[in-house]
């Protein structure tokens, strides 16, 4: 599995955008962006309490966005782990999904 993501996130790169795949745990499988441990942990912590939330409202967290003045940043809940991207544009967001989706089915 872990071979097929990395060559996953190489595509994205080379498709524009930047992106992790993380455990929710915290640990982080594989990269394209630089992130020390304090950041993979922000992440998954800031997308467990996201769902959390959505369990109480009895809603489901599809996605995570967070817009800035220069593009987006994107986590996506896959099984066990999150796919995260940066891109600086909106479009790219179609990418990153159609990835998540190949990622879910070997996982």
């Amino acid at each position: 599995m872990e071979e097929e993501v990395n060559k996953f996130l190489s595509e994205l790169k080379d498709g524009g955008i930047e992106s992790a795949f993380i455990r929710k745990d915290g640990v982080k499988i594989h990269s394209t962006i630089t992130l020390d441990e304090n950041t993979s942990n922000l992440i998954v912590s800031l997308s467990n309490t996201v769902e959390a939330i959505m369990k109480k409202v009895k809603d489901k967290n599809n996605e995570m966005e967070v817009s800035t003045e220069k593009g987006y940043f994107i986590v996506i809940p896959i099984g066990d782990f999150y796919l995260c991207g940066i891109t600086e544009d909106r479009e790219k967001k179609k990418m990153l999904r159609e990835y998540a989706k190949k990622i879910a089915e070997i996982i």
